[in-house]
């Protein structure tokens, strides 16, 4: 009788593939790219190994868990995001507009031109996709700045003055 060594035991590598697995068939949202080297961590598991290869297979398990663990979420959707920066950069264009037209005032509040200028300066434009919900929020207090957009007072100061230089007798015009 021929004596033989014992199969490696894969315990590990089989945990880590039904994970990989289920990622790999699952929703598409990691990148190609990040998705490729997990493909190709578990594509290099060889099922051949024996137990004085062990410490091989326990790398297979280690670098399909690494590849995993490094998965890169594709980019969040911006779409919302832009058309409400383009809604809020016309804004911002009329206040600027109304501004040159009449130096020294603007078409908006000051207050609420910052706040608009906040909620367009707070949004993160790095965000994966499993932040979808933040990149929501950014494009809903954007617009909700835009609707809070109100316009600057009117300024009397010229009208009263106009009015305090009329005369208490009218009487000696015709």
């Amino acid at each position: 009788s021929k004596l033989s060594f014992n199969s490696a035991d894969y315990t590990k590598v089989n945990e880590q593939l039904q994970k990989a697995t289920e990622i790999l068939n699952g929703e598409k949202i990691y990148t190609d790219e990040s998705l490729a080297v997990l493909s190709d961590a578990c594509n290099a598991v060889d099922k051949t190994k024996k137990i004085y290869e062990q410490s091989e297979v326990d790398a297979y398990a280690t670098n399909i868990e690494n590849a995993i663990n490094t998965l890169e979420y594709i980019g969040a959707d911006y779409t919302a995001v832009e058309e409400q920066v383009n809604l809020a950069k016309a804004e911002l264009d009329k206040n600027t507009a109304f501004a040159t037209a009449h130096p020294g005032y603007t078409y908006y509040t000051a207050e609420t031109i910052s706040n608009l200028q906040a909620a367009l300066d707070a949004v993160d434009y790095t965000l994966g996709l499993d932040e979808q919900d933040k990149v929501t929020a950014y494009a809903t207090a954007i617009a909700e700045a835009i609707a809070a957009l109100t316009p600057a007072p009117a300024d009397y100061t010229a009208v009263n003055a106009a009015i305090d230089s009329i005369p208490e007798d009218t009487s000696v015009y015709t």
